[in-house]
């Protein structure tokens, strides 16, 4: 499994933060995840995959209005 990711920084305070990817997910038994964590520790579960989505690399798009700060 191979994933790729890009993002522009944005302050947490200011508004919401998307996340432009690009992955490919192969074989029956991966799961492709994407969290963010909190400064506190706390994690929140944005985006998941799971299975075989065939050998083309796909485009995915994640907007997220954060409450606090994160890393």
């Amino acid at each position: 499994m191979t994933s790729w990711f890009s993002y522009k920084w944005i302050p947490y305070y200011s508004t919401a933060i998307r996340v432009n990817f690009q992955y490919k997910v192969t074989g029956d038994n991966n799961t492709l995840s994407i969290s963010v964590r909190t400064v506190s520790g706390d994690r929140t579960l944005l985006w998941r995959i799971h299975g075989n989505h065939g050998s083309r690399w796909k485009n995915g798009t994640i907007t997220y209005w954060p409450t606090q700060k994160f890393e």
